[in-house]
């Protein structure tokens, strides 16, 4: 039998807990459709250690200094092969293909087309500057997309934390979760 809540201060707690509990849940979900809103963008893959990596489409969650970033494969084939969690989920390091994620930044910016959220400019970007990038080299466009994130008009990398990861994975989940690429 269901223990009743003898006491309003317990009541309280409880219905506090509760409500805490639907308000995670809601974010959690209105985190996933906004990431499932922009297309999936190429990630490096590797279905075994000593494999070469492949691009697969994945969903970029976050981005972090250091060359980090963590991202949920697209696709029953990514998720299920090798030994990777059945969640997709997975954390970066080293070889992320910056020069082609400029690029659909750039396409996706001048579309006005959902980018992922790492991606997503804080303030307009002149259609002027886009149409010049556009016409650059791999390598100057992500010197253009690290000049806007250094003047504000992107999400800054953020240092990996336990805090940092949390809306993703629990701390303890990053090692498992690493593919390293040797960046």
């Amino acid at each position: 039998m269901p223990r009743l809540l003898t006491d309003s201060w317990e009541q309280d707690r409880h219905g506090s807990l509760k409500r805490w509990e639907r308000g995670q849940q809601r974010a959690a979900w209105s985190r996933r459709a906004q990431d499932a809103g922009a297309a999936p963008w190429p990630c490096p893959w590797r279905a075994a250690p000593g494999d070469d990596p492949v691009p697969r489409p994945a969903h970029i969650l976050a981005l972090f200094a250091g060359d980090l970033a963590v991202v949920r494969f697209a696709g029953a084939d990514a998720a299920t092969s090798g030994n990777a969690p059945p969640d997709g989920l997975r954390v970066l390091r080293g070889a992320l293909p910056w020069e082609t994620w400029s690029a659909l930044a750039l396409n996706a910016w001048r579309h006005a087309a959902p980018v992922p959220e790492p991606f997503r400019p804080r303030r307009r970007i002149p259609p002027v500057w886009l149409e010049q990038a556009l016409g650059w080299s791999a390598a100057d466009q992500r010197l253009f997309i690290d000049k806007l994130r250094a003047s504000g008009a992107l999400p800054p990398l953020r240092p990996v934390t336990a805090e940092a990861v949390a809306p993703w994975l629990r701390w303890e989940e990053m090692r498992p979760r690493l593919m390293d690429f040797g960046g």
